[in-house]
């Protein structure tokens, strides 16, 4: 029985701390879509510094963001975990921004979606 519990006890940890990769997390589908008559550039330029300064459970984070080729992408990368991916894509009015959210656990709200939604 001891055996058991340690090796069920072993699956469920090895499950809850496996690393995402961005694209794992993107397969996952949006968390949310935001339209705005801002650029891809304006946008990024308003989250990633943003999310710089946030600190994941006293952790600070990464922050990747580059070009693509329909606009911008943000990772935000904690101990080698992706927890959010933000794909802002161009479009004649402005840009669409898809938030992607990996295994996260969040206390009272999260601050990096509202950083998204009010950056557009």
């Amino acid at each position: 029985m001891k055996k058991l519990l340690v090796v069920a006890s072993t699956v469920f940890l090895s499950g809850c701390i496996a690393a995402m990769t961005p694209k794992e997390v993107v397969d996952k589908g949006p968390l949310s879509t935001y339209t705005s008559s801002k650029n891809s550039g304006d946008v990024v330029k308003c989250i990633a510094p943003k999310w710089e300064e946030t600190k994941d459970f006293g952790i600070l984070p990464i922050v990747s963001a580059r070009e693509t080729e329909s606009g911008h992408r943000i990772i935000f990368y904690v101990a080698d975990d992706v927890k959010y991916v933000v794909d802002i894509d161009n479009n004649t009015s402005g840009s669409k921004t898809k938030l992607y959210v990996g295994k996260t656990a969040s206390y009272g709200g999260d601050k990096r979606i509202k950083d998204v939604s009010d950056c557009q």
